[in-house]
C-alpha cells in the first residue's frame, strides 16, 4: 500500500490555497508521502495542457522529491447528454484514453472516473447501458497502455458500494478495478467495515477525506 496526497487539496477549487503540481508534489514529500494522485483538469493536469513542455517540470518534481505518481483523477458523467446530436459519450472516452496517455508517461498504474449520474427524460436502463458501454470502451482502450481503470463512487449511479459492485460486474474488463470513497457510504449509514471488506478484493485506490461534521 502506499499513502497518496490527493493535488485536489490544493487546486483552489472551494477557495482554498492552490499551488501548481511541482509545488504540490514538494509539499506531498515534505508530508512524507511517498505518491500523489494528480487532479485530471485545470489548474492541474488537463490534457489540453499536458504536452512535453508542460510535463517536464512534473517529471523533475517527481524525480526530485522521491515521490511518485500513483494515479489520474478523470472526471467523468457518462449520463446522455440533453442534446442528441452531441457526442458527449465519445469526447468522455477520449477524455479518459488521453489521461491514460500522460498516466503511462508519468509511470501512474491507474486513472480513476465516475459513473452517471441520473438524467430527467431518459430511463434508468438506458443510462445504464451507455454507462457500461463507455466503461468497457475506455477500458479497452487503455489495456496496451499497462493503465487500470478505477471506478469510484459519488454522486452518482455508483453511489451504494452494491451498485458499484454491479457496474464492476457488468464491465467485465480485467483492466477495471474499484475506487472506494469512504466519505459517501458513511454519510449515508452503510456499514463501513462491511462496506470495506465487500470492496477490498476489487479495489485498486482508497480514497480517505478529512471531513468535519457541522
Amino acid at each position: 500500500m502506499k499513502l497518496s496526497l490527493f493535488s485536489v487539496s490544493y487546486a483552489g477549487y472551494w477557495g482554498q490555497q492552490s499551488l501548481e503540481l511541482p509545488e504540490c508534489i514538494g509539499t506531498a514529500a515534505g508530508h512524507g508521502y511517498d505518491c500523489v494522485m494528480l487532479a485530471g483538469k485545470r489548474p492541474h493536469l488537463s490534457p489540453l495542457d499536458s504536452d512535453a513542455e508542460f510535463l517536464a517540470p512534473i517529471k523533475a518534481a517527481l524525480s526530485e522529491h522521491n515521490v511518485s505518481c500513483g494515479v489520474i483523477a478523470g472526471y467523468t458523467d457518462l449520463s446522455p447528454s440533453a442534446a442528441a446530436e452531441v457526442p458527449y459519450l465519445e469526447m468522455q472516452i477520449a477524455y479518459v484514453e488521453s489521461l491514460a496517455k500522460i498516466a503511462a508517461d508519468l509511470g501512474a498504474k491507474v486513472v480513476r472516473v465516475f459513473t452517471a449520474y441520473e438524467t430527467e427524460g431518459h430511463s434508468p436502463q438506458a443510462v445504464w447501458n451507455g454507462m457500461v458501454s463507455s466503461l468497457r470502451e475506455m477500458c479497452d482502450r487503455i489495456t496496451d497502455l499497462g493503465v487500470i481503470l478505477a471506478v469510484q463512487n459519488h454522486h452518482d449511479l455508483g453511489v451504494h458500494s452494491d451498485v458499484l459492485l454491479e457496474v464492476l460486474h457488468d464491465i467485465d474488463r480485467p483492466n477495471c478495478k474499484l475506487g472506494f470513497d469512504a466519505w459517501s457510504p458513511a454519510l449515508r449509514g452503510e456499514d463501513l467495515y462491511e462496506c470495506a471488506k465487500k470492496m477490498a478484493p476489487h479495489a485498486a485506490i482508497t480514497t480517505n477525506a478529512d471531513y468535519v461534521r457541522r
